[in-house]
């Protein structure tokens, strides 16, 4: 009998060691298998491709400085919508101020025209003083502007009803700045040069990224996937 007992209280101990020993090994395992939550990239201005806000009235801190501006969904996505009415040069403001240091921003841009009527879009860095790269849709033509100041201008074969990307550099060169853009339809690959490329003199850079447009068709105007990057800090 004592044999007995002694029989079932060392079976006892073993499982119960054998069974923490498992608990503790599968504990660890899924300890190992945790990912680490990566720390915010400090170079970032904004991002968003909207999906995570409500539809309805943009948020609080964006500063929309003309225009009615709404996030919507469209064709199963959330996006950024001016809308035609009214009709005036509407733009809006994003994200953290840069100051001083040369900055890159991308973003998607959805426009149609109507009859003989096209509208105007684009984006900018550093503010409404700053620089803005934009279409002008009526005339096929894309153009790089200071303030209020026509700095370069070539023709671009402008695909109405399609998606396109631009792409903003804002670049420090010495005792100048050499400022850039690309646009390219969705469906077509990223050109390797520069469509527009100019050197800055004797100007001073500060202010947030913004989206611009004019919905002269009478038509809205969409906007998703907006990017901007500090660029002094991002690796080359």
């Amino acid at each position: 009998m004592e044999s007995c007992r002694r029989t079932l209280f060392f079976t006892a101990l073993i499982f119960s060691l054998t069974t923490h020993f498992s608990i503790a090994q599968d504990d660890a395992k899924k300890d190992g298998n945790k990912k680490e939550t990566a720390p915010p990239n400090s170079n970032e201005l904004f991002k968003s491709d909207f999906n995570d806000l409500e539809v309805g009235d943009i948020p609080s801190n964006w500063m929309a400085l003309d225009g009615e501006w709404s996030v919507i969904e469209l064709d199963g996505s959330k996006v950024l919508q001016l809308s035609p009415d009214p009709l005036v040069e509407a733009s809006i403001q994003f994200g953290k101020s840069v100051k001083g240091e040369g900055a890159t921003a991308t973003v998607r841009v959805k426009a149609n025209r109507k009859r003989r009527t096209a509208p105007r879009f684009g984006l900018g860095l550093h503010g409404g003083n700053g620089f803005h790269f934009r279409v002008v849709g009526v005339t096929k033509k894309i153009e790089l502007k200071k303030g209020d100041d026509i700095m370069q201008s070539v023709d671009f074969d402008w695909r109405p009803g399609e998606w396109h990307f631009m792409e903003l550099t804002v670049k420090p060169a010495d005792t100048a700045w050499t400022v850039s853009g690309k646009i390219w339809a969705e469906s077509d690959e990223k050109p390797e040069q520069n469509q527009l490329e100019y050197i800055a003199t004797d100007v001073k850079l500060s202010g947030k990224v913004s989206v611009l447009a004019t919905p002269y068709a009478g038509l809205p105007i969409y906007f998703d996937d907006l990017t901007a990057m500090n660029l002094s800090e991002c690796a080359e």
